[in-house]
């Protein structure tokens, strides 16, 4: 059983999810695979989140909507507006947080990240020869929490990963 998750940059920005053999429970309702894949292969084009590189499926306002007016009043140097994809996790981790580049918020992203799912990354790598040792359920288990350590991992590294 093959598993593969990719975030590619190629194509602009798009990413290019390939799932094969798709058994990974769902550890976040933004990017639940489970609901990604069918029984066959499955290759999509997706936006990618600004920040994660995973599928974006919600709008990101920078500066935050709640301060361009104070912004604007305050005359405070020009300011871009922007609107960016963003996954709905990266969206709502962000909020209304003062924070007014893509470059400051996808820094603090990749903290948050970290922090959110250290217990995940703290999954060591079991070789062939030690899962073996394992029985069916444990060792399926273990097999997909790697996969959502290799996903993490993948997220918290974007866009420098490719």
């Amino acid at each position: 059983m093959r598993r593969e998750y990719g975030l590619n940059a190629q194509n602009g920005p798009r990413l290019r999810l390939l799932v094969e053999s798709c058994h990974v429970d769902s550890f976040s309702g933004s990017h639940d695979l489970g609901q990604l894949c069918a029984k066959e292969s499955l290759t999509k084009y997706i936006s990618p989140c600004s920040y994660c590189g995973a599928p974006a499926d919600s709008i990101d306002h920078i500066p935050p909507r709640h301060m361009r007016m104070q912004l604007r009043e305050m005359e405070l140097t020009p300011f871009t507006i922007m609107e960016v994809p963003a996954c709905r996790e990266c969206n709502s981790a962000l909020g209304a947080r003062p924070l007014l580049t893509v470059g400051h918020r996808r820094s603090w992203i990749k903290g948050w990240l970290k922090r959110r799912y250290a217990k995940y990354l703290r999954i060591p790598n079991w070789t062939e020869e030690e899962l073996a040792t394992f029985g069916p359920g444990l060792r399926g288990v273990v097999i997909r929490n790697m996969a959502k350590r290799d996903l993490i991992k993948q997220r918290i590294q974007w866009p420098n990963n490719h």
